[in-house]
This record gives structure tokens, C-alpha cells and sequence, in this order.
């Protein structure tokens, strides 16, 4: 975003409040997403390939698949279907739980606990990144986008 942009001005705005995904609209535009992008600056940073792997690979498609479940980095992937905190829907929510709850099992008290960790570790993370924080909690739009399914 900071290298392009101009171009990220498009891409976020053709994200239509969530309803497409950031790393397609890239895949588009430039033949690649932002964890190929992250995964190559990890192996050009020499950080271990399990790393850039993780990276490269959190970007969660419909090619993904039970076979390519790593329970040690499957977080990443967790993280790709959460909320923009600019998106006024969560359009990945249903998919969010059902990989949380592969993973973890129970998806709706672990996810309300996970989320709440999210939250609260973010808060500090947010204003060090110079990154917005979301006007809505992702505890909260748990509760918010259930009740509106």
C-alpha cells in the first residue's frame, strides 16, 4: 500500500465494503496478492521458510483444503477472513467459524474469547502500526452480524 498507493486507493475502494476480497482484486491488478508480496520480503529478510510459507499461503481460497491444514500457522488464516475495520459487513463470518471451529471446535465460546484477545491486543498494536481502530469490536460484530443472519 505505502509502494502503490494510488493503485491500493482503487483496490480498496473496488472492494465494494467487503463483498471482494483484497488479494483477488490484487491477483487481478497485478498477477499477485499481498501474501505472495509478504512472503517474498520474509525470504528476502532470510526469516525461516515455514514463515514466508505461512504468509504466502494465508490468503484463504477455495483451493484450500483439509490437506493443507497446519494447525501451527493456521492463525494466519484465521486473520485473512476477520473484518476490515473500514467494511460495514462481515462478509466472511460464516466462513471464519466454520474454519475456527475445524480447528478449535467449538466455534462460538472460542470464538468469543478469541475475539476478545483480538480486540484487546489490537488496541495496543493499533496506535504503534498508526493503523485505525475499528469503530466496532470484533466481539461485537460477533454478536452484531449473528443476529442479523
Amino acid at each position: 500500500m505505502k509502494e502503490l498507493p494510488d493503485a491500493y486507493l482503487q483496490l480498496l475502494a473496488a472492494r465494494d465494503g467487503g463483498l471482494r476480497r483484497l488479494s483477488d482484486l490484487e491477483r487481478e491488478t497485478f498477477g499477485w496478492n499481498h501474501g505472495q508480496a509478504g512472503a517474498h520480503m520474509a525470504r528476502k529478510w532470510h526469516l525461516p521458510e515455514s514463515f514466508a510459507h505461512a504468509i504466502e499461503n494465508h490468503v484463504v481460497t477455495d483451493e484450500n483444503s483439509a490437506d493443507d491444514f497446519d494447525p501451527a500457522w493456521s492463525v494466519v488464516g484465521l486473520s485473512a477472513l476477520l473484518p476490515s475495520t473500514s467494511d460495514s459487513q462481515w462478509q466472511d463470518r460464516e466462513t471464519f467459524l466454520s474454519a475456527l471451529e475445524f480447528q478449535c471446535g467449538d466455534s462460538a465460546e472460542t470464538a468469543q474469547s478469541l475475539l476478545a484477545q483480538v480486540d484487546q491486543e489490537f488496541a495496543q498494536f493499533a496506535p504503534f502500526m498508526k493503523i485505525p481502530s475499528p469503530s466496532v469490536s470484533l466481539v461485537d460484530s460477533l454478536a452484531i452480524f449473528s443476529s442479523v443472519d
